[in-house]
């Protein structure tokens, strides 16, 4: 399945530059800042195989920053999921006004293991490594994994619940992370 990344394009601006021609002396206007910093956010839609998703996201910042102490590094900027109804995603990224990127991420959580405790909610992957299909599993009724790996299971739309020992869950699709950018943020108005 085909996974991709939509963005609106009325609030996501994709840096570009068009032309190298040096402005005449007498059009230069020098912009001073007014000591005021802007908030701005970045938003769009998520779409998997056509369809508005729900994915958890990260806003990172496109060019290393220089941290004190740490060096150059990217830095996360804001993290949130994507509404499952219709894809939709605004996230705040501060006064930030540099390029970023956004990526798109799905949990590929744990290796299973034998005689586990698992709580709802947890996810696991296959722990043989000819086992994984495209599929993780969440835990949806906790208890504690058999002592063997289960024969793991697709979603096939019909049933897509299986059990570990006591433990019982349900197969989701894994879907890759994806990553578009450079994005600028936009101003909040």
């Amino acid at each position: 399945m085909a996974t991709s990344y939509i963005p609106d394009g009325g609030h996501l601006i994709i840096a570009s530059q068009s032309a190298n021609t040096p402005p005449s002396p007498l059009n230069v206007v020098l912009d001073v800042p007014s000591g005021e910093e802007v908030p701005r956010y970045v938003a769009g839609m998520v779409e998997v195989s056509g369809f508005p998703a729900a994915r958890e996201l990260l806003v990172v910042s496109y060019k290393k920053q220089d941290i004190p102490d740490a060096g150059l590094q990217r830095i996360v900027l804001a993290s949130g999921t994507s509404q499952p109804t219709d894809g939709t995603f605004s996230m705040d990224v501060g006064t930030f006004s540099e390029p970023v990127l956004v990526i798109a991420l799905d949990d590929y959580g744990q290796t299973w293991a034998p005689n586990a405790a698992y709580a709802k909610g947890d996810i696991v992957h296959p722990a043989g490594p000819d086992q994984y299909k495209g599929f993780v599993y969440e835990c949806i009724d906790a208890g504690i994994s058999g002592s063997g790996e289960p024969e793991w299971w697709l979603d096939t739309g019909s049933s897509n619940t299986g059990t570990s020992g006591t433990a019982t869950f349900r197969a989701k699709q894994y879907y890759q992370p994806l990553c578009h950018g450079p994005v600028q943020p936009a101003p909040k108005t």
